[in-house]
């Protein structure tokens, strides 16, 4: 569902050179063609890129400044859930906004230029994948949903599976579209662009990318499906907390818009077997760029807010304020009045900050027990 990532393979005027790199066709150099930044839509884009760029490297400093720790912020804050995710959408903003300047100055690349960009364009891909996965690990902590520890265990298990089966799913459609992108642009290179087969290829990464953003749309209706189930049963019984406030408008909506415009647009260049104008182009990387940030900043708000939150502290006029109470299973007080072995001496308890070393971790243990919350 990421914006098509034209380059314009084939703009240019060609320079001979004499080395045998130069002379091969990957090698030949091309003058590209810009408007030095004349033209309002390429400027556009331009300035929408650097948002996207700025605004998710704001956003990755943003969730690295965290001092606490929440246990949704453990699992989201993964090498391979949160950061890899922002780190491929920042790389594709980076060079999207490099080649959008390349191409303003009229610069003089090397015919490879093209198909290096490409490959690199599919960074938005593994963002947008990795962002499911991100979705999946909060979802059971905003929602009413299955994968859930109240739930039946196998419940549970059939989501998970059910999860992992579409992402790979869409990263077998993904590495498919990919492999004929690069072949498309092999052919032409290699001046095989006007064969039946060249054809053939180009129609079937279309139609992959056709099948991606279909399938990206019905995993987006799943976790708004569930976003506004979780959010009715809240406010049914008055328990909403700040990630069920925050997911909806911040994460569910934008998502939902991003991916249903992608689907409608791929599905109307299908129809219509041509790409579509200028302007429905610019609408959609300023819709990808606006909602990614918003999804971005809406998962790391959600952190933000329960990045403070923990077991409440102890009360000191009730027993289980006492260590030792705990360490001997609940069953007798240590700190007791021999004549009177039911009293609680909480005088003889030790200060406050002992117990953080102490009693913090198992009354923390049996707080996150409790609630429904996925392990």
């Amino acid at each position: 569902m990421a914006p098509k990532r034209g380059g314009g393979s084939g703009g240019g005027s060609e320079n001979g050179g004499g080395s045998s790199f130069a002379n091969s066709p990957w090698g030949v150099t091309v003058d590209l063609e810009g408007s030095h930044f004349n033209d309002p839509y390429a400027t556009a884009l331009l300035v929408f890129h650097a948002i996207g760029l700025v605004g998710i490297l704001f956003v990755m400093i943003w969730a690295k400044s965290f001092k606490k720790v929440h246990d949704v912020n453990k699992r989201l804050f993964r090498w391979y859930a949160f950061w890899l995710s922002a780190a491929t959408l920042l790389v594709y903003f980076a060079i999207r906004f490099s080649v959008a300047v390349i191409y303003e100055v009229e610069a003089e690349v090397h015919v490879i230029f093209h198909l290096i960009i490409q490959i690199i364009y599919q960074s938005a891909f593994i963002a947008e994948i990795t962002l499911l996965v991100i979705l999946y690990l909060l979802l059971p902590h905003c929602t009413s949903h299955p994968d859930h520890q109240s739930s039946r265990p196998s419940l549970r298990k059939g989501a998970k599976v059910a999860h992992a089966i579409l992402i790979v799913i869409l990263v077998a459609l993904w590495l498919a579209s990919m492999a004929l992108k690069i072949k498309y642009q092999v052919d032409t290179v290699i001046g095989d662009s006007l064969s039946a087969y060249y054809r053939s290829t180009v129609r079937s990464f279309n139609r992959l990318d056709l099948a991606y953003a279909i399938l990206y749309f019905f995993a987006t209706l799943e976790i708004v499906a569930w976003t506004v189930l979780g959010s009715i049963n809240a406010k049914k019984k008055s328990q909403s907390d700040q990630m069920q406030l925050i997911f909806p408008p911040a994460v569910a909506a934008p998502l939902l818009l991003r991916s249903t415009y992608e689907m409608g647009i791929t599905i109307s260049d299908e129809l219509q077997q041509r790409s579509s104008t200028r302007g429905l182009f610019l609408a959609r990387d300023i819709i990808y760029t606006l909602t990614s940030l918003a999804i971005y900043a809406g998962i790391v708000a959600i952190c933000w807010k329960t990045a403070g939150s923990g077991p409440p502290p102890p009360d000191p006029s009730s027993h289980s304020y006492d260590p030792n109470f705990w360490a001997a299973g609940g069953n007798q007080v240590a700190n007791h009045d021999p004549k009177n072995p039911m009293a609680v001496n909480v005088a003889a308890a030790p200060p406050a900050n002992h117990y953080a070393g102490h009693y913090a971790p198992q009354q923390q243990h049996m707080q996150y027990q409790q609630p429904p919350y996925a392990n």
